[in-house]
């Protein structure tokens, strides 16, 4: 058959949706004294993204990584340049 391409957009739509929705999880719980690993599962289940889950936390974790060590990089420059 035929593929209707607005259906198609749809469902790619809400797979971005479901990828913010974990994403916003991913950020108010990291740094709560909460497991944000816990969150991420049990919004998986609720939005039940098809793939392989694992890989997706693990992405998730690396993004939270990635903004600390930019906020500790940026952090440090300004301390730095204080005292100069």
């Amino acid at each position: 058959g035929r593929v209707d391409p607005l259906r198609e957009g749809q469902a790619r739509m809400r797979q971005y949706l479901d990828y913010v929705i974990l994403g916003l999880v991913q950020g108010v719980t990291e740094f709560l004294p909460i497991s944000s690993d816990g969150h991420l599962v049990i919004v998986n289940r609720w939005i039940q993204i098809p793939g392989d889950a694992l890989a997706l936390i693990v992405f998730l974790h690396l993004g939270s990584l990635g903004a600390v060590v930019d906020f500790e990089m940026a952090t440090q420059d300004f301390l730095l340049i204080s005292k100069w």
